[in-house]
């Protein structure tokens, strides 16, 4: 149930599913709404990410929303 509610709010760029997310992932507040755009951007590639089929997919989308806000960190610095 969670996870919808977090795929939802990823399709929506914003809410309180989102942002827990990326808090767990340690994103700092101030760079919220950057994250959840990002995330907004990335939607449909996450969506495709089967997690109910275990712990692989899991960390392969927790892995695939990482890495994009590594890049689009390094890319504003």
């Amino acid at each position: 149930m969670n996870y919808d509610n977090l795929l939802q709010e990823m399709a929506q760029g914003q809410g309180e599913y989102l942002h827990a997310f990326g808090t767990i992932l340690g994103v700092p507040s101030h760079q919220q709404a950057p994250f959840q755009r990002l995330i907004q951007a990335q939607y449909p590639a996450l969506a495709e990410i089967p997690i109910s089929q275990g712990d692989d997919q899991l960390n392969r989308f927790i892995g695939h929303v990482q890495q994009a806000w590594v890049l689009s960190t390094s890319q504003t610095l």
